[in-house]
């Protein structure tokens, strides 16, 4: 039984005719959707509401809190305004920060206790240009989970941690970033920043409209899916676990090695 949430009302509605023509989510299960604003704290206390009034939820607790929300945002860190600084954060971070001390109580209901996934990026690890709010959003996830996991471990709270690291998927979300990469070159010709990033959101858009799709570069939804099922039933699942195509696993593991003044120059060229 899984109860879907998104700020994106039409696509919860796809997702739920799409399962609706295939199998059910889980044997005897279905799925339950609703719109949600993690920005916003009482949207976030109505989700909870929901969650908790279930019957299943009342009768043995929550099995598992699967936070992926994401918003994009590109473009150059001292440019961006304030407004859409403190969005990227409270959608990004403090949305699934309110969902794990929310629902703490319903995941400890259960006689095993529950499973957090919480699904970062491995520009959580390697902070890409231009996307310094989203890698900040994102290393804030990875510190808020390690930090909780060892805390869990520490006092004997059964609640399970996993931190789930993709790289790039093909999804809309990777070419939304490249829309509004475009979007805000044009609408900041005199930003001091323009030209050097005019000129990487170009190049990035042609790369991407070329290569989007092809296994050496993207992750597979489904893929991405299968992990975050495999971690959330798992009775003892990794701390860590980062999935990346063949590209992106040697571009990653490299900028995590190499030397500073080395790593800067290679991802300038990416």
């Amino acid at each position: 039984r899984v109860l879907a949430a998104d700020i994106n009302e039409q696509g919860l509605q796809a997702l739920a005719d799409e399962l609706a023509g295939g199998p059910a989510v889980a044997p005897g299960g279905d799925l339950l959707t609703m719109t949600v604003n993690l920005a916003d704290d009482q949207s976030c206390v109505d989700l909870v509401g929901r969650v908790l009034e279930d019957p299943v939820v009342s009768a043995r607790g929550l099995d598992c809190l699967v936070n992926c929300a994401a918003m994009p945002l590109v473009g150059p860190a001292l440019s961006h305004s304030v407004e859409l600084l403190e969005r990227q954060v409270a959608v990004n971070l403090l949305g699934p920060i309110r969902l794990c001390r929310l629902l703490r109580d319903a995941l400890l209901r259960g006689p095993k206790g529950g499973t957090i996934v919480n699904v970062s990026s491995i520009v959580g690890t390697v902070a890409w240009p231009f996307q310094g709010a989203y890698a900040a959003s994102k290393f804030g996830m990875e510190g808020f989970s390690d930090a909780m996991r060892r805390e869990l471990a520490h006092c004997g709270v059964p609640i399970r941690v996993v931190l789930v690291k993709p790289g790039p998927i093909i999804t809309p979300f990777a070419m939304d970033q490249l829309k509004l990469a475009t979007e805000w070159a044009a609408k900041s010709p005199d930003d001091p920043f323009a030209p050097g990033f005019g000129a990487k959101a170009e190049w990035q858009s042609a790369a991407v409209g070329y290569t989007m799709g092809s296994p050496l570069l993207f992750l597979d939804p489904a893929t991405v899916a299968e992990r975050i099922y495999t971690n959330a039933v798992d009775p003892n699942p990794p701390a860590r676990d980062t999935l990346v195509s063949p590209f992106f696993h040697v571009i990653y593991h490299l900028l995590r090695v190499a030397p500073t003044s080395v790593a800067d120059k290679l991802v300038g060229y990416l």
